[in-house]
């Protein structure tokens, strides 16, 4: 799987928490495989997204639609998910 440069300056950012700094690109591609991750299709953009908590923050892996490349990584909050579930936004992967 390809990483988009932009990933890695995302890895440092402090709204990440205490996960700033902390992932690598093997941490990432662990967790984009992670069997039990909540995967959405984002129907804005065609997007995947894989929502998981790691050490305590909800944390948001985005994949092209192909599932080829991740695209970003960030924190994403609970009641942002549960209104793009609402909306139609995110549709749920099985």
């Amino acid at each position: 799987m390809d990483i988009h440069p932009r990933v890695f300056q995302q890895l440092n950012d402090e709204r990440l928490g205490s996960l700033t700094g902390k992932l690598n690109v093997d941490d990432l591609l662990r967790l984009a495989n992670n069997p039990s991750a909540q995967r959405f299709l984002d129907t804005r953009s065609n997007n995947i997204n894989i929502i998981q908590e790691v050490e305590g923050r909800l944390l948001r892996i985005t994949l092209s639609g192909d599932s080829q490349r991740i695209i970003s990584v960030g924190p994403i909050r609970t009641n942002l998910v549960r209104n793009r579930i609402a909306s139609g936004d995110f549709i749920p992967l099985t």
